[in-house]
């Protein structure tokens, strides 16, 4: 397939072209302030706000910005109150270190980076899927250019 030389080089010229128009493209992302409270009776009163980002959100689960680490399999209640309030169990998958050279979502730190699954029954499913339509109908933005 790559028999002529030109080939290759207009293959990769074509390639660098694609990722630097790629790269130009705006993003825009849109995020929310939350707070989770760690669901153990032992614990009262645990909460802590997050940053959400919308575009990370999906009717299955979410990626959030924390302050504080948190443990993988801790059960939690995500309480979102813009642009609609709802409250959602879930449950944390991951939590891992995040290093940003800029403050992108405050000007305070936040150092974590958190993957949750929610839980839920289906009438909360429901209520779900109607937060998320709403929230990529309202307030995500498409990229420009696509």
């Amino acid at each position: 397939m790559w028999n002529a030389p030109n080939q290759r080089l207009r293959s990769l010229n074509k390639s660098k072209k694609r990722e630097l128009e790629r790269a130009r493209r705006p993003i825009h992302v849109k995020r929310i302030i939350a707070s989770i409270e760690i669901i153990n009776p032992t614990i009262p009163n645990s909460k802590s706000d997050v940053r959400l980002i919308l575009n990370d959100f999906t009717y299955k689960g979410a990626g959030l910005f924390s302050q504080y680490p948190f443990i993988a399999g801790q059960e939690i209640c995500l309480n979102i109150t813009h642009p609609t309030q709802i409250n959602i169990k879930a449950k944390i998958i991951w939590c891992q270190e995040y290093h940003a050279n800029c403050h992108v979502l405050s000007k305070q730190p936040y150092a974590y980076r958190l993957g949750i699954e929610f839980i839920m029954d289906p009438t909360e499913e429901k209520e779900i899927r109607i937060f998320c339509d709403e929230v990529s109908k309202n307030h995500i933005f498409s990229v420009r250019g696509i």
